[in-house]
């Protein structure tokens, strides 16, 4: 896992590097929020599902609103909504 989520951190870091903010950076946000929910990370994986919930409603392309919305909501279960 630690090596999973140190390749997602550099890989979003090179992404911002080259200014690219769609759907390849939604895609690893979305896989970084994921992975640090998992590791018990909940401030940052929040941090991060809003970011990426706000984007795709906002009309950017990435991962499906619906399952980004539903790994959320798993965070808010884990976390009793906070």
């Amino acid at each position: 896992m630690a090596l999973a989520q140190s390749y997602l951190e550099r890989s979003a870091v090179i992404l911002r590097e080259q200014k690219e903010y769609g759907f390849f950076y939604l895609q690893n946000q979305w896989a970084l929020a994921n992975l640090y929910r998992d590791n018990g990370q909940f401030k940052k994986a929040r941090s991060i599902y809003i970011e990426v919930i706000g984007r795709l409603i906002s009309g950017d392309h990435g991962p499906n609103l619906r399952d980004v919305k539903r790994d959320f909501d798993i965070l808010l279960a884990q976390t009793g909504g906070n």
